[in-house]
């Protein structure tokens, strides 16, 4: 293909591939005729356990039924232009793929020699094609937590995410039964004087350490990860994106994970339970505050597997985004009931520098070096890709910066440059994070007539009717939010006191225009039509539409 634009279709979100990705030549395959390419799904980064760091064959899922002839800008496919949609060039990716697979060979030889180096060189990969841009994070968020809870868009699946509760993740996959891994643990458990609590999943096992707490960025975490026979993939990708556990059942199968599984095949899943032949091993002191959070984990898993029509919802666009924020709200409440119950231990543990370092978004000053030694790159907050820092060759023992093909400088030092890029994107945040207000869907069926309420975030008992100003405001906010409405909207709506109560039984079009002074008519439609839209309380515990 002769042109420097390709079409590429993201299946839930569109996002720009990064630069440097290493496998460009799995991103398109050839289809029936020598013309035409295959459009791919594809995903990188923000993903929700260790399998991204697997052979690219299983990122990626070919469409058959679209393809296009000619890569000209001017003969788009048909649908362009749809829901996540989007052109990004190649010509640089090309580039780098071609760079990479030269290293990967001079790699291979180093391999032999030394092993630590497959390990070095996948967290290095992880880096660079991990984006955390690319997943949709709970509103529960560091530093009022010492967790991240985000959802993975290209296998749809929910996970939560620590900096230093260390997990190791063993696969049956790999050749280990759940029993010689459990054996395995406990043998090195008691050898480093550590204590660790176990639990099955659904092909495997998860040992978490509760006596002593491990940086993800922590040699001596990847080694004992090593010893206990983790996967290598799941080191690596823990080391970028934190000790991660799934929270929802798979919805790929295991085998070829681009076909999706059925409901029957992940209603039977259970994600994770204690193991029942030895449940604690090792040696030492537990730390309340971490057996408390292993415990977190397990009920937030049971919590996400009892919502009604999880297939459903996990798998809509829409609705996954209530289920995300449900999970965000339990576990803020599972969260504060544990840290008053073990208030000493959790004193301790959150005064730790690493426990909120759980990484949610494309930090600027988070700095690695380029392929020359003497630039260092980070990433954009917005788009992940690469902003590289690098020696002004026009101006000899100056510095500069370039962002997407735009140059900036020269500055004196390296440091200047640093402080200039921070200066410029560092107050840019992501907009994958989700804002903090109640959910509109019930999250888990409540029995009938159980009460006058209906459960909404978190499990707790909340109705529209008992919002507060500020939460209607916020409310506001979400509807525009990205837009220069959101914020003026939700101060007009806070400084006229509008409550949940309002909102459904008094506020009408001319109250938007007169008292309001919101002008735009599609502007009032749309946050009438979104009112009528939300789930009030009726009698009986029954929930229907607003108006």
């Amino acid at each position: 293909c002769s042109s420097d634009l390709f079409w590429c279709r993201c299946s839930r979100t569109a996002e720009f591939c990064v630069s440097g990705s290493p496998r460009m030549a799995d991103y398109f395959s050839e289809g029936d005729s020598s013309d035409e390419w295959v459009q791919h799904d594809y995903y990188f980064g923000g993903d929700s356990d260790e399998e991204s760091f697997d052979d690219a064959a299983s990122f990626v899922s070919s469409s058959s039924d679209n393809t296009r002839s000619s890569c000209g800008a001017s003969s788009l496919p048909s649908g362009a232009g749809s829901h996540a949609d989007v052109y990004f060039e190649v010509g640089d990716i090309m580039k780098d793929f071609e760079d990479w697979v030269v290293e990967h060979e001079q790699f291979g030889k180093r391999e032999a020699e030394h092993p630590d180096d497959k390990l070095r060189g996948l967290i290095s990969w992880g880096w660079d094609v991990s984006s955390h841009h690319k997943a949709l994070i709970g509103w529960a968020v560091p530093p009022e937590v010492p967790f991240v809870i985000g959802f993975c868009p290209r296998k749809c699946i929910l996970a939560i995410s620590y900096a230093n509760i260390l997990c190791i993740d063993i696969d049956e996959k790999d050749g280990m039964s759940k029993h010689e891994a459990a054996t395995a643990i406990a043998r090195q458990a008691v050898r480093s004087r550590l204590k660790f609590r176990l639990y099955e999943t659904d092909h495997g096992l998860h040992a978490y350490c509760t006596s002593k707490i491990f940086s993800r960025k922590d040699k001596e975490a990847w080694s004992l990860m090593q010893q206990m026979s983790c996967d290598v993939n799941y080191i690596a990708f823990s080391a970028v994106n934190g000790f991660s556990m799934r929270l929802s059942p798979k919805t790929l199968e295991e085998v070829d994970r681009r076909t999706p599984m059925s409901r029957q095949k992940f209603d039977s899943q259970f994600v994770k339970r204690p193991w029942v032949d030895a449940p604690v091993v090792g040696t030492g002191r537990e730390n309340s505050a971490l057996v408390a959070m292993v415990d977190l984990t397990d009920k937030l898993s049971t919590f996400v597997t009892q919502v009604s029509n999880l297939y459903e919802r996990i798998n809509s666009n829409i609705e996954v985004d209530d289920v995300l924020r449900a999970t965000s709200s339990e576990a803020m409440k599972l969260y504060q009931e544990a840290k008053a119950r073990h208030a000493k231990d959790f004193s301790v543990w959150l005064q730790e520098a690493s426990t909120f370092n759980v990484p949610y978004i494309n930090s600027v000053t988070e700095w690695r070096p380029c392929k020359n030694p003497s630039n260092i790159k980070a990433k954009h907050p917005l788009d992940g890709r690469n902003i590289v820092i690098f020696q002004a060759t026009s101006h000899p023992g100056k510095w500069g910066f370039m962002y997407n093909g735009q140059y900036d400088g020269p500055f004196r030092t390296k440091e200047a440059a640093k402080h200039a890029v921070k200066i410029k994107f560092g107050s840019i945040r992501p907009n994958n994070v989700q804002p903090k207000v109640k959910p509109f869907c019930p999250s888990v069926d409540e029995p009938a007539g159980s009460s006058e309420t209906c459960r909404f975030a978190g499990n707790s008992a909340v109705s529209v009717q008992s919002w507060s100003s500020s939460e209607v405001s916020q409310w506001i906010a979400e509807l525009f939010g990205g837009t220069p409405y959101a914020q003026e909207y939700a101060e007009k709506f806070l400084h006229a006191a509008i409550d949940g109560d309002m909102l459904l039984s008094d506020l009408d079009d001319d109250c938007l225009t007169s008292d309001l002074g919101i002008t735009l008519k599609v502007h009032r439609k749309k946050i009438l039509r979104r009112r009528d839209e939300i789930p009030v309380v009726l009698h009986h515990g029954s929930c229907v539409s607003g108006g």
